[in-house]
C-alpha cells in the first residue's frame, strides 16, 4: 500500500500529473526529493549551456523566473 502511494503521489500536485497528493511523511519527502533533483538538473543544464567563459549569469530560467550566477 505505501509503495503504491509513493509511486502515485511522487509528482506532488494534481497540476503536475500526480494521481494522488502525498499523504504520508515518506511520500512528502519523496516528492520534495524528486522536485529538488529536477530543479538541480535544470540549473546545471543552464550552467552547462553557457559558452562565454566571461559570462557571469546563465540564460533566463523561465520555469523559475530567474537568472543563475555562475562564477
Amino acid at each position: 500500500m505505501k509503495l503504491r502511494h509513493l509511486i502515485l503521489s511522487h509528482h506532488g500536485e494534481y497540476e503536475m500529473a500526480s494521481a494522488r497528493l502525498p499523504q504520508t511523511l515518506e511520500a512528502t519527502i519523496l516528492h520534495q526529493a524528486d522536485n529538488f533533483d529536477a530543479q538541480a538538473i535544470g540549473v546545471q543544464q543552464l550552467k552547462d549551456a553557457v559558452t562565454d567563459e566571461n559570462a557571469l549569469w546563465t540564460e533566463f530560467d523561465r520555469l523559475n523566473s530567474r537568472f543563475y550566477y555562475i562564477k
